[in-house]
């Protein structure tokens, strides 16, 4: 992948991995991101870093991720030059590359009162 390829003013990552035992307890924020990325116009992906295709698809197939898009960093080389050390966390880039910003760790989310928290996710720093 290559930002060259998207068409979106900002793209929205997520670096997770199938070994982080508390990412799953985003999944549905995920899912929600995933739709509401759409409707602002943000390209939106969950990278796993250091996993293999068998363990994604497991994970994937457990939490019901399929049709969201998942890209896989076994080298963990996109995850070790952005400096993700820490699972989850969430990286907004503009379509030059640069990060507007990043939230480290379990977001907690609750569906019934998660809309505002969504909308945080696609402002860069000091927006919201």
């Amino acid at each position: 992948m290559s930002l060259a390829n998207v068409k979106e003013e900002r793209l929205l990552c997520v670096f997770i991995s199938s070994r982080c035992a508390g990412c799953t307890r985003d999944a549905d924020l995920w899912k929600d991101l995933n739709a509401t990325a759409r409707t602002r116009g943000v390209a939106f992906y969950l990278i796993d870093i250091g996993d293999d295709a068998t363990e994604v698809e497991k994970l994937s197939s457990a939490y019901n991720l399929q049709g969201l898009p998942i890209l896989i960093d076994p080298t963990k080389r996109i995850g070790k030059s952005l400096s993700v050390g820490l699972v989850p966390q969430y990286l907004l880039f503009s379509r030059r590359g640069e990060v507007l910003h990043r939230w480290d760790g379990i977001q907690h989310y609750d569906r019934t009162t998660g809309s505002e928290q969504l909308a945080r996710f696609f402002e860069p720093a000091g927006k919201n």
